[in-house]
């Protein structure tokens, strides 16, 4: 999950809540806002205690890693006019009033800028999830009509 909101809670437990709605206690105090956490979880069924249920599922939650924002790392945009494309983070522009900027580079060289926020982690040098076979790169247009045009004529 990504949008990691971390604090301490009572007792300096530290706790984090993630884009998903799911809070996490005792997390690594290296993880911080923005993070991307690898999350075990597994549900195994046991008794309940009501009459009309005949079982209930108990739910465990293990980070099994993070992956840290910062530059280097390879990230999924997931909102705005950018998004589905997969790039390599080249630089983070802080701001002080306004949302960070994040300059992304995709594995043939176009570059391209979003927000902070619209980026979501997926791997150290490769990728930790399965990619659609576009590998999140967009084609420019022209590239797009010259691809269908050699189509067409490979078809005849």
């Amino acid at each position: 999950s990504s949008g990691i909101n971390a604090e301490y809670g009572d007792r300096a437990i530290p706790w984090c809540t993630t884009d998903c709605g799911r809070t996490l206690r005792y997390v690594d105090k290296s993880i911080k806002v923005g993070d991307t956490l690898m999350v075990k979880i597994t549900s195994t069924p046991c008794k309940s205690q009501r009459t009309h249920q005949k079982y209930n599922y108990k739910v465990q939650q293990e980070i099994i890693g993070h992956i840290k924002l910062e530059e280097g790392k390879l990230g999924y945009v997931i909102r705005g006019k950018n998004g589905g494309r997969v790039g390599r983070i080249k630089y983070i522009e802080k701001h002080v009033k306004i949302s960070d900027v994040v300059y992304m580079e995709d594995e043939i060289g176009n570059k391209f800028v979003t927000k902070i926020e619209n980026v979501f982690l997926i791997g150290d040098e490769h990728s930790e999830i399965g990619l659609a076979s576009d590998r999140g790169v967009r084609i420019s247009l022209e590239d797009r009509i010259k691809l269908k045009l050699q189509k067409k004529e490979a078809k005849k």
